[in-house]
């Protein structure tokens, strides 16, 4: 494409040649027919060169091939006279009708041209200018990115009439899309004459390049008229108040046209007001909702995903659903002297709730939840008093249900043997010393005003304090308070969730501690040629199957355990039940050691691997070794 310049200078002389082949001027009705191309590079004839004997109103068929890249622009007669009529259904083709010999002669040529690429011209300019004014006019060419870089595709050809001063003030190209726009900016001078008018040509080839011609109506003086402020929409400017100009278009402060106002002044840009609702969490029962902007503006209120507001969303597409109750059934628990315990019924272990039925449509209250501890039934412990042979006790006190020490007992120490008296001399009684009349008398001991500092319950963190007192005057302690440890967290049973983890919260009444760790998974008994099922036998979750059933009532009668006591029942596949006992400390499994006597709940009495004593007792007893690489073991029972 960078040949244009040369290929435009061979289609020139290629003209000049036929031209020179006239050297006289004279009429003839019979010659001959020349016909060839402008440039055979472009395109070739049929007929070419000479066709002799033709008489005028004879006529002759043309056909034109352009090659590719190049179109047929027109047939041109050199020498001679005639008539083309293009065919209807072939643009290269026509038929020419002799109508006069020059010197026995009619050439005819094939004029073919590059075939012009897609382009667009515009112009931006006001039409109705005053006299003198000077004003900027911009011309625009967009045409195809295969023609970037040709320099007779780029170029804007200008034309102005008289009246103009013009001179080239900016040259600017920027790519948008697949399109480059070339922008040229003119300073024009208007004189005073009417009907100005400036003709703008861009590219080349065939068809012919793009024109646009600009007509100028010159008035003089402003003609304003009041123009009242324009809000901006979302999507449409406004524009502030103010004059304007009928004529020329511009805007002013005043009525006299004194004060212009800049066109970036006048105009208010477009675009949306926008207002973010921050994202929610969903609960268990509410919907929640992503982050999202909406758009204040009257008749707008659209709905955007993003602050910039390019990202329209549809009404409720923020909406994430509530998460629904993840439930699991708990066991009631009976209060005891301190601690408070809990009735049956279904708890969920996202929001903390309790329900009476598994889907969860009655909810229970805190209040009905909790068992209230009972509190210590006190016991008095009679003293005893002691004697020369054992040590005495003070009066104490314990709890008979607990077995808790409420008050303890003091040692009083044995009394002394008679014999190992020792008889002290009488002493003479001491005498009062003589007071001295002068000296001032001594003020009276200082007597404590007893005030009590109030016990303090130890919670699950925080340590405690016994009851204690001090003087309220001096503020000497008289009966120190001793700190109660903190008593820690008593955790529930360890529920699983769908991740492979699992949670047990603290039972303690007013403590909202939860704590959570991976799952302990093993490997349940297949059959052969099947992939195992994972299992957790701490909170009974079981990958690939339904969760295991906790089993109630399966309590240690003899041996020492570490940790608390996990007991599941689980059916992996369906064909086998498998009863899974382990021991657990705050979320992991411990290692068992010796024999552990456990008391088996009536459900799995009927198992093969139980013991039934004279009395009628289930008993399971199981030797945990340290060799054992799991402290679980696996019963398989009948389905």
């Amino acid at each position: 494409m960078k040949k244009h310049g040369m290929n435009k200078l061979r289609r020139m002389l290629a003209v000049l040649m036929a031209l020179l082949l006239v050297t006289a001027v004279g009429t003839a009705s019979a010659g001959t027919v020349c016909v060839y191309a402008n440039d055979e590079s472009m395109g070739s004839v049929n007929p070419n060169g000479e066709l002799v004997n033709f008489q005028v109103d004879d006529t002759v068929t043309l056909q034109a091939t352009p090659n590719e890249g190049f179109a047929l622009a027109e047939w041109r007669i050199l020498h001679g006279a005639g008539t083309f009529s293009p065919d209807v259904d072939d643009p290269n083709k026509s038929v020419f009708t002799i109508k006069r010999f020059v010197d026995e002669n009619i050439t005819i040529c094939a004029v073919f041209d590059y075939v012009a690429p897609e382009r667009t011209l515009t112009v931006d300019c006001p039409t109705t200018v005053e006299r003198g004014q000077q004003i900027t006019i911009t011309a625009t060419l967009e045409y195809s990115e295969d023609d970037m870089g040709n320099y007779d595709t780029e170029k804007i050809l200008y034309l102005g009439c008289a009246s103009f001063n013009m001179k080239q003030e900016d040259y600017n190209t920027e790519t948008v899309g697949h399109k480059t726009v070339l922008t040229q900016t003119f300073t024009v001078a208007l004189n005073p004459d009417d009907g100005c008018w400036i003709r703008f040509t861009a590219g080349y080839g065939y068809p012919r390049p793009s024109e646009k011609v600009i007509d100028f109506q010159v008035v003089e003086g402003h003609q304003l008229t009041a123009t009242e402020a324009k809000p901006a929409t979302c999507t449409e400017p406004g524009h502030i108040s103010g004059y304007t100009c009928s004529r020329c278009g511009r805007h002013f402060s005043d009525a006299a046209g004194e004060t212009e106002i800049t066109e970036d002044s006048w105009v208010i840009p477009a675009g949306h007001k926008l207002t973010e609702t921050e994202a929610v969490d969903p609960t268990c029962t509410e919907a929640g909702n992503s982050a999202y902007w909406t758009c204040s503006n009257e008749g707008c209120g659209k709905h955007f995903s993003d602050e910039a507001g390019e990202n329209e969303i549809e009404e409720a597409e923020w909406v994430i659903p509530a998460t629904g109750h993840k439930i699991t059934a708990t066991e009631a628990k009976a209060a005891t002297c301190t601690e408070d315990g809990n009735v049956a019924g279904y708890t969920c272990s996202v929001c903390g709730k309790h329900f009476k039925d598994e889907a969860a449509e009655t909810e229970i209250a805190d209040a009905d939840w909790v068992v209230k501890a009972t509190g210590h039934t006190e016991v008095k412990d009679a003293a005893v008093e002691p004697t020369e042979e054992k040590t005495g006790l003070t009066e104490g006190s314990h709890c008979s249900v607990c077995g808790a020490v409420l008050k303890a007992q003091e040692e009083i120490p044995k009394l002394e043997k008679e014999e190992d008296k020792e008889e002290e001399p009488e002493k003479e009684p001491e005498k009062e010393p003589e007071k001295d009349p002068e000296k001032e008398p001594e003020p009276e001991p200082h007597k404590h005003t007893e005030v009590k500092d109030e016990a303090v319950e130890p919670t699950c963190a925080a340590n405690g304090l016994t009851e204690g007192s001090h003087c309220s005057d001096c503020n000497e302690v008289i009966v120190a308070q001793k700190t109660i440890p903190a008593l820690g967290h008593w955790l529930g049973n360890w529920n699983p969730d769908d991740a492979g983890h699992h949670t047990a919260k603290c039972q303690r009444q007013g403590c909202t501690y939860a704590d959570t760790f991976d799952c302990s998974l093993v490997d349940l008994p297949a059959e052969e040629g099947q992939d195992p099922v994972h299992f957790c036998p701490i909170c009974g979750y079981c990958d690939g199957a339904e969760d295991g059933v906790r089993v109630e009532g399966l309590e240690i009668l003899e041996g020492e355990a570490k940790g608390s006591l996990c007991a599941f029942t689980v059916e992996p596949d369906g064909e086998h039940k498998y009863l899974v006992i382990a021991f657990d400390h705050y979320g992991h499994l411990m290692q068992q050691e010796g024999e552990i006597t456990f008391a088996v709940p009536e459900e799995l009495s009927e198992a093969g691997f139980v013991q039934i004593d004279e009395d009628g007792l289930v008993t399971l007893t199981i030797d945990f070794t340290p060799e054992e690489e799991l402290p679980i073991l696996f019963m398989i029972l009948d389905v």
